[in-house]
């Protein structure tokens, strides 16, 4: 995958989505995640809410889990080329 680049600040990990990767990373300090539009074995599930102005990313409702709200900024534009309404998603292992 080849990332398109800009500024660090569209990489910010903030309301929640910090949580979801500290619970992936189970305890560990780095966690690889697996992200696709797809489902697939192994995968969670995360819903979209709401899409903000170019640049200020999306919120999303995992579902079946205690985080009730994840915000993920515009580097899932660099992950997957747009905001999904599905998103699936585990740690590599």
């Amino acid at each position: 995958m080849t990332c398109p680049t800009g500024p660090k600040g569209d990489l910010a990990m903030v309301a929640g989505a910090d949580d979801m990767l500290g619970y992936l990373a189970r305890g560990s300090h780095d966690v690889v995640v697996e992200m696709r539009e797809q489902p697939f074995a192994g995968a969670l599930v995360m819903k979209r809410i709401t899409v903000g102005e170019p640049g200020s990313g999306a919120y999303y409702q995992p579902i079946g889990h205690h985080i009730t709200s994840v915000w993920l900024c515009d580097v899932t534009l660099y992950a997957l080329g747009k905001f999904p309404d599905i998103i699936y998603f585990r740690a590599v292992e």
